[in-house]
């Protein structure tokens, strides 16, 4: 059974390579889709590291990953975890590529940069008074620098508004830096409002020990050049990569050296079966999930996707009216990982991805319900975004979705999307309530006259 297994996976590979290729001719242009990230990393987790584990005997022995020592090598049931994956890729390519994301417009999409300016300062303010607030209680700048590690294992009480807010300096950043891209000249007060934002956001992804949070932050306007001159190319996908690898790979010790922790610097080649354990937990959480919802557990039904609302709502007010808190699929896949703290609750545990987070809802229903949702959310997105390239505000969000969404086939549960990406939210609702329709003709039209104007001052 395992051999079929690995045929599988192997199929998922060569598909996703084929898809890929699809979705570069598609779009007439070497430019990102939020499909292109999506399919990437499903096919990384779900295809190559399930291949790379089961031939390794899941490094069993050789990392400190508590996942792996749960694996019964001889008796997982592969043949059936394989199934649910190749079913809800399946479901994923249909909900996308029956969307017709390809198809040709004759107009573009548009955002108000002045009701852009109008939410930037509004949201800037706030994400500066949550920054210092959050600064002040950990007595200031430098002195909060050596609670990364707590924080970042939840190990340090924080107050629930200031967690939930901090991230929305990432929405202030995109919208300045997209302003002072349009700008003629260098120096405006915008600049001072991008600096601030800056400010705000490299604090948040550095206090929180991130390093994926931390190097998508510093990607955002590489990858906005490298999309704008369309040079997506193996070259510049390669040094993405690297950039990436080290960063995977050393970022922890710089996030130890900054609380003042002891910290051991492991070589690449060295430190490949701990990186790739790293993401294991997707193929794990799917080999797992029939046990945990059929033999000790049950199933969720959907709540899910209306359970963030009430959580959102103070313990107080939500047991007052009858509304108890729910436990979100994160915490429960936890619990069934053996790995919940009862004196923590909030701890760090096992996320839910693509595929164990729609078994948990409703079996194998569940999960072609919920992959097949997803590839319709980037299909409808990814048309918004194919015809929005004149718009700068436009592109550098399409930057900011791109590196969130990519990776929700990993990270998939609809609360934690909600708590911890309330940046790519807000920026997600002002797509869909802010953006409007502009024939191509007016576009090229106001263009041309831009241009004629510029060459006459010159």
């Amino acid at each position: 059974m395992i051999e079929v297994a690995m045929l599988i996976h192997f199929a998922v590979i060569i598909t996703g390579i084929v898809t890929l290729f699809y979705d570069y001719k598609q779009k007439s242009s070497a430019s990102l889709s939020l499909f292109m990230g999506a399919n990437t990393v499903f096919v990384f987790v779900f295809g190559l590291i399930p291949l790379i584990l089961i031939l390794n005997n899941f490094y069993i022995g050789r990392t400190d990953s508590y996942l792996i020592q749960t694996i019964d090598y001889e008796n997982e049931s592969y043949l059936s975890a394989s199934l649910y994956i190749l079913v809800g890729y399946t479901c994923m390519l249909c909900g996308y590529f029956l969307s017709k994301p390809y198809n040709i417009r004759k107009y573009e999409y548009k955002l108000s940069q002045k009701t852009a300016n109008y939410y930037g300062y509004i949201i800037l303010a706030i994400s500066t008074v949550v920054t210092l607030l959050f600064m002040i209680s950990l007595g200031g700048l430098l002195n909060s620098i050596q609670y990364i590690q707590l924080i970042r294992s939840n190990n340090l009480s924080i107050s629930g508004p200031l967690f939930l807010l901090l991230p929305l300096s990432i929405v202030t950043f995109v919208i300045f830096l997209s302003k002072q891209l349009m700008l003629k000249k260098m120096y405006s007060i915008n600049l001072l409002w991008l600096a601030l934002s800056l400010f705000n956001s490299l604090y948040y992804v550095i206090i929180f020990g991130g390093r994926l949070p931390l190097v998508l932050f510093v990607l955002i306007i590489p990858m906005y050049i490298i999309d704008k001159r369309q040079k997506i190319s193996i070259k510049n996908i390669s040094i993405i990569f690297i950039v990436g690898l080290i960063v995977l790979n050393y970022g922890e010790n710089l996030f130890d050296h900054l609380s003042g922790n002891i910290y051991q610097t492991r070589s690449i080649l060295s430190n490949i079966p701990r990186n790739v354990t790293q993401f294991s937990f997707p193929y794990i959480n799917t080999l797992k999930v029939h046990k945990f919802t059929y033999d000790t557990g049950e199933f969720r039904y959907f709540i899910d996707f209306i359970s963030w609302i009430i959580n959102y709502i103070p313990a107080s007010i939500s047991d007052a009216i009858g509304l108890g808190q729910i436990t979100p699929s994160y915490a429960v896949n936890t619990y069934n990982h053996h790995m919940f703290d009862p004196t923590n609750p909030t701890a760090g545990g096992v996320p839910t991805d693509i595929i164990t987070f729609g078994y948990y809802q409703f079996a194998l229903p569940g999960v072609i319900i919920i992959s097949l949702a997803f590839g319709k959310i980037l299909a409808i997105f990814d048309k918004i975004f194919f015809h929005s390239k004149r718009d700068v505000l436009l592109s550098i969000i399409k930057i900011r979705v791109f590196q969130i969404l990519s990776f929700y086939p990993m990270y998939a549960d609809i609360e934690a999307f909600m708590r911890r990406r309330i940046d790519v939210v807000v920026l997600l609702m002002l797509v869909i309530f802010g953006v409007y329709k502009v024939n191509k003709k007016e576009i090229e039209t106001s263009h041309i006259q831009s241009s004629s104007k510029g060459s006459v001052t010159e």
